[in-house]
């Protein structure tokens, strides 16, 4: 599912590029919301995403750093 929405911003990206980066940063600000909200692999087998891991990595190194 996640692939099929960022071939859908492909052409987008391209453009954009081309334009200036504060409207690049803006479409990949979109794009990253867009994959967190409906990007999930798996619904009935709850199988972790690549934000799912990102969020345990980030949560363990925010306590790693807390306890210092």
């Amino acid at each position: 599912k996640a692939i099929y929405m960022i071939r859908d911003y492909f052409l987008l990206l391209f453009q954009t590029i081309q334009k200036n980066t504060q409207e690049l940063s803006k479409v990949l600000l979109r794009l990253f919301n867009l994959l967190q909200q409906n990007g999930r692999k798996s619904h009935r087998y709850e199988k972790k995403t690549v934000f799912d891991i990102l969020g345990v990595v980030y949560n363990c190194t925010m306590s790693d750093n807390q306890a210092a």
